[in-house]
């Protein structure tokens, strides 16, 4: 209750920012991403049209589902003793009664290596650079609705003014171009 009326809150402080409607910001926080991948994958895939039904799965019921699995995994116990002598372990990190030397301890370290490589592109996006398509900052920018300055970006060896060198300056499109 409390954490949705701060949503509604703050959702028509942003309305009034950026002079949108209440409905347009709110659509935009409850499925508008998933209806821009729908776009997109319907102008790429060559399958034609998508259905809603799958945004809204994808963005609603899916997640809550795949929560539900998770907890059902971690609160499942298996019997891995004998006939005999029965013992009962929970499911979770005592996948098919394989023993927790090399198996489990390798899947734990390609865990805790996606997190870590996660968490250093949190905190250090720059290390990442080296990774990024020629002119993704111009295709970023313009996603997010701003202009490069051309004369900005610095030159390369061969001369040539290239994005992926530095972070460019950009402005607001309405500052560049007359609204």
């Amino acid at each position: 209750g409390a954490g949705m009326g701060v949503v509604v809150l703050l959702a028509q402080k942003a309305a009034i920012q950026y002079d949108k409607t209440l409905g347009s910001v709110m659509r935009t926080l409850t499925i508008g991403n998933v209806l821009d991948l729908k776009k997109v994958l319907e102008t790429h895939s060559g399958e034609g049209a998508i259905p809603m039904i799958w945004a809204i799965n994808i963005k609603h019921i899916m997640p809550q589902t795949l929560i539900l699995c998770f907890i059902n995994l971690i609160a499942t116990k298996v019997d891995v003793g004998t006939e005999e002598n029965p013992d009962m372990k929970p499911s979770f990190a005592n996948y098919g009664g394989y023993d927790n030397w090399p198996y489990q301890t390798v899947g734990i370290i390609v865990f805790c290596f996606g997190l870590g490589a996660f968490l250093v592109g949190l905190f250090f996006p720059s290390l990442y650079d080296g990774l990024l398509a020629d002119g993704i900052e111009e295709h970023v920018a313009t996603i997010n609705g701003a202009v490069l300055l051309e004369e900005t970006l610095p030159l390369t060896d061969d001369g040539t003014k290239d994005a992926k060198v530095a972070f460019p300056v950009v402005l607001p499109v309405a500052e560049v171009v007359d609204c």
